[in-house]
């Protein structure tokens, strides 16, 4: 509607204002009075919240980072050729993100998803990973020099690492949601601080001496850490039988 006139500033009011009517939408007027009751519960509940607040702000610094830093040190168009390959690891994030949402709540109820359902749950994103990361490093050169032109050539091999990514966020939603959903969530949130941390001291060291290539390398690395950590919050969640919610 707004057409040549749309603007940043235009879009950010509008993404506010469809939120508010998406809030009204899930809350209907007539569970308005039952939140009036619990007006009390809000502190509390914002603070026991405190912890998924930590993990949502560090996800930020994670995806972000990384970019910023070229940006700062390599200039916008090695930034344009990392958020071109970055574009295809967020669309095929989608799947392995909306199936951890999913499951967030289910692994929130004590006994709801056993060791075994976990690990099948874990293979079939295994496998679909592995073929989605198969068919993005064969078609890598397709979808950037054939659809955005030669000038976007440098981002081949980008397209090829971050398809890895993809494959690891696939292998990580499932034991993510399932340990960010315990007990365990206060003990796991300083490792993926950490992590997060890693990769951004890598970035900020080996990205202005070895170029972009190396932000897709140390991702890589931090989404393997990370999954050795879910492994192990995720082991020890089940061996102490503590499948709580948190």
């Amino acid at each position: 509607l707004f057409g040549a006139t749309l603007t940043v500033e235009k879009v950010a009011i509008l993404v506010f204002l469809s939120s508010i009517v998406n809030i009204f939408w899930f809350v209907p007027a007539s569970h308005l009075q039952l939140i009036k009751k619990d007006v009390w519960a809000v502190p509390q509940t914002l603070w026991q919240s405190i912890y998924y607040a930590v993990l949502i702000t560090t996800s930020y610094a994670y995806s972000r980072g990384d970019s910023i830093i070229i940006q700062k040190t390599l200039g916008s168009a090695a930034l344009g050729w990392y958020s071109v390959a970055y574009r295809y690891l967020e669309g095929l994030s989608m799947i392995p993100t909306a199936l951890a949402q999913n499951l967030f709540h289910e692994a929130a109820k004590e006994g709801a998803v056993t060791r075994q359902q976990l690990l099948r749950i874990t293979a079939l994103l295994f496998g679909l990973g592995f073929v989605s990361m198969a068919v993005v490093i064969g078609l890598a050169e397709f979808l950037t020099v054939t659809i955005l032109g030669p000038a976007y050539a440098p981002a081949t091999e980008l397209v090829r690492m971050l398809a890895i990514v993809s494959f690891l966020f696939f292998c990580n939603a499932p034991l993510g949601a399932v340990v960010q959903s315990s007990r365990l969530l206060s003990a796991f949130v300083p490792w993926g601080i950490a992590n997060t941390a890693l990769n951004i001291a890598l970035n900020i060291v080996f990205v202005p001496v070895y170029g972009v290539i190396a932000a897709a390398y140390i991702m890589i690395i931090t989404e393997l850490i990370g999954c050795a950590i879910n492994l192990w919050f995720a082991r020890k969640l089940y061996q102490k039988n503590t499948y709580v919610v948190a």
